[in-house]
């Protein structure tokens, strides 16, 4: 019966994409209390919510209302998973130097300084306390015109 009713709702959606964004990254975090502190003071986000006692949600905004409320990519620090050393998370700032200013402040180790790459894009990488690599990306730097430079 479950089936029936997703192969109706999916039918009525046949006009819109079947993708539709990205709702979570999920980072891990073994040492919740710390990597809390780490990403609140580092990116300013709020938390909205959390999962057990294995999982906390975090959201861009002033408050936890606008958190809740925005629909950007949610942060999702999870004790259960292994720290990501292979490929990095992305996140899209404005003022990629500053950030690792502070994210340095706040325990992380760098692994690229910022540089202009030779599209054009801002970029600054380094690892959190836990391990995972995090990149930054300057918001606005991947025009359309420079989005596939070669």
């Amino acid at each position: 019966m479950m089936s029936d009713d997703l192969d109706a709702l999916a039918l009525a959606r046949t006009r819109e994409p079947e993708v539709v964004g990205i709702s979570y990254i999920r980072i891990a975090s073994p040492d919740l209390v710390a990597q809390t502190d780490f990403y609140v003071q580092t990116f300013d986000l709020v938390q909205i919510g959390g999962f057990l006692d294995h999982s906390i949600m975090f959201n861009v905004g002033a408050t936890e209302e606008e958190g809740v409320a925005n629909a950007a990519v949610r942060i999702i620090l999870d004790r259960r998973m292994k720290p990501n050393t292979d490929n990095p998370f992305v996140f899209s700032v404005h003022g990629v130097p500053r950030l690792m200013e502070r994210a340095v402040a706040n325990g992380a180790t760098v692994q690229m300084e910022p540089l202009i790459a030779g599209n054009g894009f801002v970029v600054g990488k380094f690892t959190d306390p836990a391990g995972n690599w995090i990149e930054l990306l300057e918001e606005g730097s991947d025009s359309s015109e420079r989005l596939y430079t070669r």
